[in-house]
């Protein structure tokens, strides 16, 4: 029996009526309450306002699923909806999704985490309307989320639809969005959680959060530098373009954190190439950057850094590099103007080559 025929049951029954007298307020058969309160079917979506009615509630208190995931229940949908995506292709990966919302219609947690892959497998849809109708998909989870989400939720999922909006060129949705935006407490829990846990000698669960803290953090300074890099860039002021680009450098190599973010720092080496207009460093820098991006197999894991040992992620290569993508770098290497002046350099069409044989 799933949480939401647990549900139908327990009303059914704090109203003290059988399931033949429920079938028939509803003009259903009484296999089919039957059937719903095993998890064998569903209602109809149009009967669930009925329903909520006849049991004097509402329809998020009768789908709410009080019975959280346990972590392992939890990993094992996150990768089965994963390999999906990956393995049989995003038509497949939307279809798991569904069928995992539906047992489980009110796990926020686990839709803001899958809400991303819609977007995050995109590359492998073939035409423009696929590509949209995946940012559409997601946005319409994340939405769900900030509609029933908690304080915590609903922030991250602003922050996510705010980053859809802006890909997608809706600037003045995501300034709105970005507006609404409630500020985060001045005093987070888990700025307490760490001084508890060292009280209560758990050290291995304090060195964890504080670990996630620190990383979180360096990743917020991470990006900040790359977009200050870009803006310098725009603007033109080649002083402070170096200054960010090895101030950048720098700091991730205090934490020994160049390997597992060379994707980021080539991408913004060659920006600064780019911004230089020094035609051997475009050609050096675009060599990595796509040397890289075609030998990523995700070597690097993050627990084997001694910062970061209590973490489990992986590097860069967590990014999808496949056909569709190698097509979209290909198709702008030709048409951007910044190229214009390398389209018969011998080492400019090397690499074009290089990423031809991936498609």
């Amino acid at each position: 029996m799933n949480e939401f025929g647990k549900n139908i049951r327990r009303f059914r029954q704090e109203i003290n009526i059988s399931q033949k007298e429920l079938a028939e307020l509803l003009h259903v058969s009484a296999s089919a309450v039957s059937k719903w309160e095993s998890g064998k079917a569903h209602p109809d979506l149009p009967l669930l306002p009925l329903l909520a009615k006849i049991f004097k509630t509402s329809t998020d208190q009768l789908l709410q699923n009080n019975e959280k995931l346990s972590e392992e229940d939890f990993d094992k949908l996150y990768k089965r909806c994963k390999n999906a995506f990956s393995e049989e292709g995003w038509q497949k990966g939307i279809q798991t999704m569904e069928e995992i919302f539906t047992d489980y219609p009110c796990e926020n947690t686990l839709k803001m985490v899958l809400a991303s892959f819609p977007v995050q497998y995109r590359l492998s849809l073939e035409t423009d309307e696929e590509r949209l109708f995946a940012y559409q998909y997601s946005e319409k989870l994340y939405r769900q989320i900030i509609k029933t989400g908690n304080d915590e939720e609903r922030r991250f999922s602003q922050n996510m639809l705010a980053g859809l909006y802006l890909q997608t060129k809706r600037l003045d949705e995501a300034e709105k969005i970005l507006e609404e935006m409630d500020s985060p407490d001045i005093i987070h829990p888990d700025n307490m959680k760490s001084a508890l846990y060292m009280m209560q000698e758990k050290y291995t669960e304090a060195e964890k959060l504080t670990q996630h803290k620190m990383y979180n953090g360096i990743h917020e300074i991470e990006l900040a530098l790359s977009s200050m890099l870009s803006i310098a860039v725009k603007k033109k002021d080649m002083a402070k373009a170096t200054l960010f680009r090895d101030t950048q450098r720098k700091f991730l190599a205090i934490f020994d954190l160049e390997e597992f973010k060379q994707f980021t720092l080539i991408k913004n080496e060659m920006t600064y190439a780019l911004f230089l207009d020094d035609e051997k460093k475009i050609l050096d820098s675009l060599e990595k950057y796509v040397d890289i991006i075609l030998s990523l197999k995700n070597d690097y894991k993050l627990e084997e850094n001694d910062f970061f040992s209590q973490i489990e992620l992986q590097s860069d290569g967590t990014l999808v590099f496949n056909t569709a993508l190698f097509t979209e770098m290909t198709k702008d290497m030709k048409n951007n103007p910044e190229y214009a002046g390398l389209q018969n350099n011998p080492r400019f069409l090397s690499v074009l080559r290089k990423l031809e044989e991936r498609r």
